[in-house]
């Protein structure tokens, strides 16, 4: 048979996680809520529609329309040139420890 604190064990792991979580959730309850300020201007940063009084000195101008622009051909892309290799190799006549043939 086991012994009894490896029987208990778990129960008292279960036990003291169970009284951590319990002792957490009483600090987030007792904790004060932050308090938010409104933001800087009446609108917030949104949309506002504007009502203009009186009139103008100067009489509407009609909003010319914006004249099609034909599509440019698209260039052909040019080839990158290939890369080098990043290994730098040295020709040499005679090798201290030549390759052996395959």
């Amino acid at each position: 048979t086991e012994p009894l604190i490896e029987r208990i064990e778990p129960w008292i792991a279960a036990l003291t996680s169970a009284l951590l979580h319990v002792l957490m959730a009483l600090i987030l309850l007792s904790a004060s809520t932050p308090t938010m300020t409104p933001p800087q201007g009446s609108a917030s940063g949104g949309r506002i529609k504007v009502d203009f009084v009186g009139d103008t000195s100067q009489p509407d101008q009609p909003v010319p329309s914006p004249t099609p622009v034909p599509p440019t051909p698209t260039p052909t892309p040019v080839q990158p040139p290939p890369a080098a290799s990043p290994v730098q190799s040295t020709l040499v006549q005679q090798a201290k420890n030549p390759v052996p043939p395959q």
